[in-house]
């Protein structure tokens, strides 16, 4: 009887190990990925740590698509910040349903149209996807028929008269001719008629387009949502704002200013 449960045991203990070392080999051949998540291994990488580990915007949003949803929006946000995200389309084709309930989403949606800069096709390219952003154009228009909608313009800090309101004038990009050297400057040696020498310098130049911020002449009084340290007077910034309608600021001017209420905006 006593051979008897021993052997039992000895074969009990013999199990134990086997399964262990199944699990263990099991866990040996998941992903990298896979393993650095599993329970009682290690958590989930930060925001910080996921940016790093992808090759370029486009695959950091792709790849965030696809992580558990608790974690989807940070890394996103994440890609958009330290990536500098410029895909407006891939945006909105992988993240609709975010873009329209995360209470955070118009500073990424702010972030990302700041870096392409062209918000006359960009506002287009929103409502297709049923994203009601509007321009300023449009707004002052109809003041009474945008009063409440979201518009999206680029402006820059014109003055602060009180506390959370500055006046903005509106800019618009575009590119501007600058004339560059386009090879070594050339000096070279030439003899008159009359036997002087005379020095001649040539330069190679050729005319280059860079972007330009340049004032559209429209102003706005901008209703800030609170202590906004980053607004700087110093650069232009892409807002996104509520239209409340229009006041005038100057009896002699014929255009009032736009009245907004900003809910997000990114420097350029």
């Amino acid at each position: 009887m006593v051979t008897r449960l021993l052997w039992l045991s000895v074969v009990s203990f013999g199990c134990a190990v086997s399964s262990c070392a199944t699990t263990a080999d099991a866990a040996s051949k998941l992903p990298a990925a896979e393993v650095f998540r599993s329970p009682g291994l290690q958590s989930a990488p930060t925001p910080e740590q996921f940016v790093l580990s992808q090759s370029d915007p486009r695959t950091c949003v792709h790849m965030a698509r696809g992580e558990a949803p608790e974690l989807a929006w940070s890394y996103l946000k994440a890609c958009v910040k330290h990536r500098g995200l410029s895909d407006l389309n891939l945006l909105l084709t992988d993240w609709p349903r975010e873009l329209r309930t995360e209470r955070d989403a118009n500073e990424v949606l702010a972030r990302v149209l700041s870096e392409r800069k062209s918000l006359k096709t960009d506002v287009q390219l929103l409502q297709r996807h049923g994203i009601g952003v509007y321009d300023l154009t449009t707004a002052l228009m109809r003041p009474s028929a945008y009063r409440g909608r979201l518009i999206a313009f680029m402006g820059e800090v014109r003055e602060s008269k009180a506390v959370r309101t500055v006046n903005l004038v509106e800019v618009q990009y575009g590119s501007e001719p600058i004339e560059v050297r386009s090879a070594p400057r050339v000096t070279f040696e030439t003899t008159t008629a009359d036997g002087h020498h005379e020095k001649t310098t040539r330069d190679e130049t050729e005319l280059r387009f860079i972007p330009a911020a340049n004032e559209t002449g429209r102003e706005l009084i901008a209703r800030l949502p609170g202590a906004s340290l980053s607004l700087s007077a110093d650069r232009p910034h892409l807002f996104l704002a509520r239209f409340e309608g229009t006041q005038q600021l100057d009896a002699r001017i014929d255009d009032p200013a736009a009245v907004v209420q900003v809910v997000a905006y990114s420097g350029l």
